[in-house]
């Protein structure tokens, strides 16, 4: 026998092993999606965002803003609403703007480091910028963590590794 079902939900409302658990359901009606422009953007990212087709909605370019304001921002939206993408942005514009400038990136778990990571070598790439983003963590070869401790502008970590490193923080010096 097969049961059609209106919903994912209705999976577990009907299932004698969960519908008597279940304290609330609620259907949230879908919002229409709204972007805004940000004013004065770097001109590379002006062109990525437009090759990509890329419009910013209003909780990406908020982030931007504040960012750029020096502001603290805790973001917290659905997932693939664009969180990294609201992140990356200012944090780009800074490394374009000032080529000192650096970036720590902190994730709770290797996986999705891995999969930042290949955000961040493609935003060097669609961006032509020259940022050397690398993960620094307990699998980074030794033979390689002085080079990117000195060249990288963008790295990547965990807690785990971060409470090790600031052990050694003299090692991080640029010479």
């Amino acid at each position: 026998m097969i049961i059609m079902l209106d919903s994912p939900i209705d999976a577990f409302k009907n299932d004698i092993r969960f519908r008597d658990h279940i304290a609330h359901v609620e259907t949230i009606p879908a919002k229409k999606a709204s972007f805004k422009k940000i004013p004065n953007l770097n001109d590379k990212i002006i062109d990525y965002l437009d090759s990509k087709d890329i419009k910013l909605y209003d909780h990406q370019a908020d982030t931007y803003e504040a960012i750029k304001r020096d502001e603290n921002v805790i973001l917290t939206t659905t997932t693939a609403s664009g969180k990294t993408l609201a992140f990356n942005l200012p944090i780009m514009d800074s490394l374009i703007e000032d080529e000192k400038a650096t970036a720590l990136y902190i994730y709770p778990a290797k996986a999705l480091s891995n999969d930042q990571l290949n955000v961040l070598k493609n935003l060097e790439k669609d961006l032509d910028i020259d940022i050397k983003p690398r993960t620094y963590d307990g699998d980074t070869p030794k033979s390689q963590r002085y080079n990117i401790r000195q060249k990288s502008r963008v790295i990547l970590t965990n807690p785990y590794q971060l409470h090790l490193i600031l052990s050694w923080h003299h090692q991080w010096d640029i010479l």
